[in-house]
């Protein structure tokens, strides 16, 4: 009876497996056709500061300064790292970023 069901269960297995070998190389023709038309992709990728609303809440007056500072640093240290990405907008105490490969 278990020799039975662990037939069965391999058999799933397979049938599972191939599903995903089919959809890695749907996924993979599916890309291939996206890059022969595009010559540029743009990256976007962001910065969020966690629990701001509490310390904005916490310090009324000075977080808007600490804010700027953490988000100049943010910029820095990605320019650094990552030289041809620029600053695409800042909203509140999220930096966003663009990339052009």
């Amino acid at each position: 009876m278990v020799e039975e069901k662990d037939r069965e269960l391999a058999k799933y297995k397979g049938i599972a497996n191939q599903g995903e070998t089919e959809q890695k190389s749907d996924i993979e023709h599916n890309t291939q056709e996206l890059n022969k038309d595009c010559d540029d992709v743009l990256l976007f990728f962001s910065f969020d500061i966690v629990n701001s609303t509490l310390y904005k809440t916490i310090n009324d007056y000075q977080w808007v300064y600490t804010i700027d500072k953490i988000l100049k640093l943010v910029k820095d240290k990605i320019k650094a790292k990552i030289p041809r990405a620029e600053v695409w907008r800042v909203f509140g105490d999220e930096i966003m970023f663009s990339y052009d490969s």
